[in-house]
């Protein structure tokens, strides 16, 4: 399932040129909000990690509102209910962050998929030409999938 978001002067255009990018690569255009219930919105707070060991973040990020913490490389994101990201970014910079001199990354709401489809290799270049057709569109603000591809797929396709 994909989510489009777009910003457009003209509706009708940018609905005929999703339909047709959908078409070309092998997805279908669905009505309106016809996958939403796939997607759940959560707050997504992107932190920088360097110099802070992952339990100082994890005690950190122990708030009300906090569903979970990835760490990857230098950076970490802090998924929170929405009603919950401006508290929990406040709290991170006011804790963790401020003190040590650094800021907050990114704080932003996101839409995540409730559960995750897993892509096969064969499957995997199809779907990833059709995302990033869709991120190429001019009116095209955010994509979201709930596609999965394993690491090993996408580094056997590189």
């Amino acid at each position: 399932a994909v989510i489009v978001d777009a910003v457009t002067d003209n509706r009708n255009r940018t609905a005929s040129e999703m339909r047709y990018v959908f078409s070309r690569n092998g997805g279908n255009l669905g009505e309106t909000n016809s996958v939403g219930w796939l997607f759940e919105e959560r707050g997504v707070i992107a932190v920088p990690v360097g110099g802070t060991s992952e339990e100082a973040l994890l005690d950190a990020a122990v708030t009300e509102g906090v569903l979970d913490v990835q760490i990857s490389g230098d950076s970490a994101e802090i998924i929170t209910e929405p009603r919950s990201l401006a508290a929990v970014r406040d709290h991170l910079e006011r804790t963790l962050l401020g003190p040590a001199g650094r800021k907050v990354l990114s704080a932003t709401l996101d839409l995540r998929a409730k559960s995750v489809v897993p892509v096969s290799q064969e499957d995997a270049p199809s779907v990833l030409r059709l995302l990033d057709a869709l991120e190429e569109h001019d009116d095209v603000t955010h994509v979201y999938s709930n596609a999965d591809i394993p690491d090993a797929v996408l580094e056997a396709l590189a």
